[in-house]
C-alpha cells in the first residue's frame, strides 16, 4: 500500500471506533432519518448524536438534507457500506474463532 492510501484507509476505519457511529449507520442503513428520530431510536442527546452525524458527514459516510427546518440524514453509498460492514464481521468471525 502507498502511504496516501494507508493514511486514507487508517481515517476511514477510525470512523469505526465509537459505538455511536457504528449504531448510527447501522440504523440510517434501514434508509433516511429526520436527526430527532435518530434521537428518539438511540436514546443519546441530541448534541452528541449531531456531533457523531457532523464526524461521519465530514468523511462522507452520511449525507444531510435540509428537509424544512430540520435535517434529514442517510447513506449516500449503502450497498459498499454493507459490504464493508460484513467483511468487517467476517474478519472478527475469524480472529474470534482463532481463540
Amino acid at each position: 500500500m502507498e502511504r496516501s492510501e494507508i493514511e486514507s484507509f487508517s481515517k476511514l476505519a477510525g470512523l469505526f471506533t465509537s459505538q455511536l457511529r457504528i449504531r448510527i449507520v447501522d440504523l440510517l442503513l434501514n434508509g433516511p432519518m429526520m436527526v430527532n428520530k435518530i434521537v428518539m431510536e438511540l436514546k443519546e442527546p441530541q448534541a452528541v448524536i449531531s456531533k457523531q452525524l457532523g464526524i461521519l458527514k465530514d468523511a462522507g459516510i452520511v449525507g444531510c438534507y435540509p428537509q424544512g427546518r430540520c435535517r434529514q440524514y442517510e447513506i449516500p453509498h449503502p450497498e459498499q457500506t454493507r459490504k464493508l460492514i460484513k467483511k468487517f464481521s467476517e474478519l472478527l468471525k475469524t480472529i474470534e474463532n482463532q481463540n
